[in-house]
């Protein structure tokens, strides 16, 4: 043991301290810094999801309501009744039609319409 070592080694001590502090701070402002990053990521994922939801049950209500709109306007003809009962629907030369182009009905509902020449 020697106290010229000893003191010569003080200073050294304190600088490699302060470097160990420094690093430690660094390192946990970077740990931080991911973390935040890390929790902001997953929000977006959240919202993003969450506005995926939404529009999908937008998407639903809009089609429900479109569904009830068509069976409102429908509802009372002979020919829709009679097509629902049958699950199907005939056109104008007796073929049985399935779905509707629209995608939106059960079937195919032909409305015969007079039409003058």
């Amino acid at each position: 043991y020697d106290d010229d070592t000893y003191e010569e080694s003080k200073p050294v001590a304190a600088k490699i301290r302060e470097m160990q502090t420094v690093a430690a701070e660094r390192r946990s402002r970077t740990d931080e810094a991911a973390e935040a990053r890390r929790c902001a990521a997953q929000r977006a994922e959240a919202e993003a999801a969450l506005q995926v939801r939404r529009q999908e049950q937008e998407r639903r209500a809009q089609e429900t309501f479109e569904k009830e709109l068509i069976e409102r306007k429908l509802g009372r003809e002979p020919c829709y009744l009679q097509a629902k009962r049958q699950g199907y629907m005939t056109d104008f030369i007796g073929m049985k039609r399935g779905s509707c182009k629209c995608s939106r009905c059960d079937f195919y509902v032909w409305r015969p319409v007079r039409m003058n020449s």
